[in-house]
């Protein structure tokens, strides 16, 4: 199989004017760079002629990718009219540098938008912080109030760590209150939250006991709101893990998915981006077309294989298919194992799938 490239995580800095606890970006990932125009150009280029997929997503991401002025997101656009590729804008933020001209600009633009916050204040404030201590969080609704004015479509993206995975309650009730989408996103043992581990660290039935309770308050709730991850569960739950819609849960997840850092480097996901060895090379340097043919591919290609052999007689393979290949490095430093959390999806899928069969038979 080869590079199919239907969705770029684009590193715009790593760069941040916060200092989240639970940050993954590595200390090593290059610093004090905005990524430029001209290797945004150069992308471009190659995903025009070497990628099979009409339409692709670019999700611009950081560090705080609102780091980069409007101009800058401005000459994307400009760029992305000279192709015949079709590009889907998403943009992940922290929320503190949102403006209404940047929002009137994502509005214009079709951008689909993601705030990171944790939660109520009180639990928000145990981990998202800027640099000097300060809370972020009233500075953050304040702006996402400026997107619901505008009307603005866009959800939340919460961490799970030991500061919330006990408060499932009160984050479905504060997205509830907002009528805020909700997206969780596991902890990742890397940058900064290596160094908090007694802080954050939570374990797959932590995670598991969270994730089932907030399923029940969801799918017990006449009028529930938009919780993605149990969303794309259940869609997958349908199709019989043909079509998982969660990166994680892909068999191949490096055929689809580039990421690529301000500097040009290209990965297989933003989440490698200071670990050299999956590093494929520069976006000036080689083609991507040259990608299936690197060591790193190799290695992606043998965890694929592995896999398939230690879990095929698992009963929910199809639904997590090994999980996230980046977890399995980051806790295991080694690619052929199966992700951290496996214990959390054997026993959150089987659970959910039994509650949504109860629910059909009534």
């Amino acid at each position: 199989m080869g590079l199919k490239t239907y969705s770029v995580i684009m590193k715009v800095t790593n760069d941040c004017n916060m200092n989240c606890k639970y940050c993954f970006v590595e200390k090593s990932a290059p610093r004090n760079r905005i990524i430029s125009l001209e290797t945004v150009k150069r992308l471009f280029d190659e995903l025009e002629i070497h990628s099979p997929s009409q339409s692709i997503q670019l999700i611009w991401h950081g560090g705080e990718p609102l780091l980069a002025s409007l101009d800058f997101f401005q000459g994307v656009i400009n760029l992305q009219k000279e192709y015949k590729k079709e590009y889907v804008n998403s943009i992940q933020t922290n929320g503190t540098l949102l403006t209404e001209e940047f929002a009137r600009f994502f509005k214009e633009n079709t951008f689909e938008i993601g705030v990171s916050l944790d939660g109520p204040k009180q639990l928000n404030d145990l981990v998202r912080v800027y640099r000097s201590g300060k809370s972020s969080f009233e500075k953050v609704v304040n702006n996402m109030m400026i997107l619901k004015k505008l009307k603005i479509h866009f959800g939340l993206l919460s961490t799970l760590s030991k500061a919330n995975v006990r408060n499932a309650r009160e984050i479905y009730s504060f997205c509830k209150e907002y009528e805020l989408p909700l997206k969780f996103s596991l902890l990742y043992f890397s940058g900064n939250a290596r160094e908090n581990l007694d802080l954050l660290s939570v374990t797959p039935d932590e995670c598991a006991e969270f994730l089932l309770e907030l399923a029940k308050i969801w799918m017990n709730d006449p009028s529930p709101i938009e919780i993605d991850n149990l969303e794309k569960f259940l869609g997958n739950v349908l199709v019989h893990g043909k079509y998982p819609l969660s990166c994680s849960a892909l068999t191949n997840c490096h055929e689809g998915f580039l990421a690529i850092g301000p500097t040009g480097d290209i990965y297989p996901c933003c989440l490698f981006q200071g670990y050299e060895e999956y590093r494929y090379g520069n976006i000036h340097e080689i083609s991507l077309a040259e990608i299936p043919n690197t060591i790193v591919w190799e290695k992606l290609d043998g965890r694929v294989d592995y896999i398939n052999k230690v879990c095929s007689d698992c009963p929910i393979k199809e639904y997590c298919n090994g999980g996230c290949p980046f977890h399995a490095i980051a806790h295991y430093d080694k690619i052929n194992k199966k992700d951290y959390f496996c214990k959390l999806y054997k026993k959150v899928i089987p659970t959910i799938l039994e509650i949504l069969m109860k629910k059909i038979r009534r």
